[in-house]
């Protein structure tokens, strides 16, 4: 009886994460191997078994892309195959917005795992552009857990010029002082690149506005940077 009782909690186990895994394609279309380990916080010998068996009954189609000469694999859902498909073809699907995608999804998880309220992202909320009347939007909104504070996500999986980045930061405070979020926090892939993004952020002496210009430590207390592993134990 009890090993049954064994069996039988392990295939209850497995359809568990058979549905997180097909409730994240739902939405996100299509991901590549690392992200689903973190998704499911398993080991990639579990991951691997759960999605091959994914495949065999149907639920999950795996594409190998080739982007800049580097082979990727990616899953989608078998019910979403025209777009996960067509995701593919054209200018559209690049190495630089795959980076981008995946870079979000962690992001995206990595708040779920700290049960934070809300992970909205601008390119899934076709009225998001109406809400906020702003010249920068974010990759994401998200809202604490503790006390409903919103906070804009910036995912720098590529980075920007100093310049590109003052310009950003502005429509950050414009959009503080118009009570949309209080804090920023952009999310890089490692520690090599937040040194970089921060090197960047160090030569951004003023943010203009208008006929002023304000000095950047003004403002610099409400912008975080975390790596993807940081975000495990985010505070902002």
């Amino acid at each position: 009886m009890t090993h049954l009782m064994h069996i039988s909690n392990a295939v209850r186990r497995g359809q568990d994460k058979e549905r997180i895994v097909l409730r994240f394609l739902a939405i996100e279309t299509f991901t590549d191997f690392e992200t689903l380990c973190f998704l499911l916080q398993s080991a990639k010998s579990n991951t691997s078994t759960l999605l091959k068996r994914m495949v065999v009954k149907g639920f999950l189609i795996k594409r190998t892309v080739i982007l800049r000469s580097r082979k990727v694999n990616l899953w989608g859902i078998v019910g979403e195959g025209d777009t996960f498909l067509r995701s593919f073809k054209g200018l559209r699907f690049s190495s630089n917005t795959l980076d981008q995608k995946l870079l979000l999804q962690r992001t995206s998880i990595a708040f779920s795992h700290l049960s934070w309220a809300t992970f909205h992202q601008s390119n899934h909320d076709s009225n998001f552009r109406k809400r906020y009347r702003l010249n920068h939007y974010p990759d994401a909104l998200v809202t604490s857990k503790h006390n409903d504070e919103i906070l804009a996500i910036e995912v720098e999986s590529r980075l920007k010029s100093p310049v590109r980045y003052r310009v950003i930061i502005k429509e950050h405070i414009l959009a503080k002082r118009q009570g949309f979020w209080s804090h920023v926090v952009f999310v890089v892939r490692d520690l090599e690149y937040k040194k970089m993004l921060r090197h960047r952020f160090n030569h951004i002496d003023y943010i203009p506005f208008d006929e002023s210009r304000q000095p950047f430590h003004c403002h610099e207390s409400m912008i975080s940077i975390f790596t993807i592993e940081e975000m495990s134990s985010f505070t902002p």
